[in-house]
């Protein structure tokens, strides 16, 4: 039954850090897109808009939240990983 229970909490965390991972991807492409965006944002050569900066601001946000969601789910994603071991080793060693 334990290690039913270690497959349960084991396959609960590579689900979380499935998920984790995926939201991590679709913000480093938007913070990309803002970073991208922001390119565009000057006058003539050298004079930077408004825009230039709230772009900039949306990229720093967005790239804080990548490495976040991108550090939790790898942490987590571990963390299940040993847990699907430590099942598959108290079902090996049961019956001893």
């Amino acid at each position: 039954m334990f290690q039913v229970a270690l497959t349960a909490v084991s396959l609960t965390c590579i689900a979380t850090a499935v998920l984790a991972l995926t939201a991590g991807g679709i913000a480093d492409s938007l913070a990309a897109r803002a970073i991208k965006a922001s390119e565009s944002c000057f006058i003539g050569d050298t004079v930077p808009t408004d825009k230039f900066f709230e772009n900039r601001q949306r990229y720093e946000r967005l790239h804080r939240i990548t490495v976040r969601l991108m550090m939790g789910g790898l942490g987590t994603l571990v963390v299940g990983i040993a847990v699907l071991g430590v099942a598959a080793w108290q079902f090996k060693h049961a019956g001893r």
